[in-house]
């Protein structure tokens, strides 16, 4: 359920959203990639903030001080990715999940504890940089009602976690979804430790 502008190799990196290019209405305009100078202005305020830049001063140079984390836009629309950007803004949203197979597919490791990444929404535009604090492989049939909670999506209960997510993957991930409950799903849960305006 990912879109993001990094390198494929990356670490960190998310699998690709599946968009259509075929005509959609206003609410159901296609993602506008991030900026990759946007990006870097808002890496540099954001690890500011966040004190990252008084880590160099202990510790000397390290990654989370010099590279940019990897971007990403939930979703495959600008409608929805615009909700799921605020919902995290809010503090509904702390987790998401993917599938393992997308990861595999695409030749990227999975998510690690600790990992940073940019979340922006529909329009590009950079929100908040964000900290995965727990990561949990299991089958789609084992997705718990607190992880689906998390999501703050819907009514927020498993049964919409399951019915949103089942659609989703047979839409827009049908090369790697099964749909059979066996699927492995990758369950991240993430704090923002940094967001516009803050």
């Amino acid at each position: 359920m990912f879109n993001n502008d990094s390198d494929p190799q990356a670490h960190g990196a998310k699998p690709a959203s599946k968009a259509t290019s075929e005509y959609r209405k206003p609410e159901d305009q296609e993602l506008v990639p991030p900026n990759p100078e946007e990006l870097e202005v808002f890496w540099e305020t954001a690890r500011r903030s966040a004190g990252f830049e008084r880590l160099n001063v202990i510790i000397g140079q390290g990654e989370l001080a010099s590279v940019r984390p990897p971007a990403f836009q939930f979703a495959n629309t600008r409608h929805v990715s615009d909700q799921l950007a605020q919902a995290v803004l809010d503090g509904v949203k702390t987790a998401t999940a993917s599938l393992v197979a997308e990861y595999e597919a695409e030749e990227l490791p999975l998510p690690e504890v600790g990992e940073l990444s940019i979340l922006c929404d529909g329009g590009g535009q950079p929100v908040a940089l964000l900290v995965n604090t727990g990561i949990e492989v299991c089958a789609f049939n084992d997705v718990n009602s607190e992880h689906a909670a998390a999501e703050g999506e819907g009514d927020r209960s498993l049964p919409h976690w399951r019915a949103v997510h089942r659609a989703f993957w047979a839409t827009h991930s049908a090369p790697f979804w099964k749909g059979d409950g066996t699927d492995q799903v990758v369950c991240e849960n993430f704090e923002v430790i940094y967001q516009v305006g803050q």
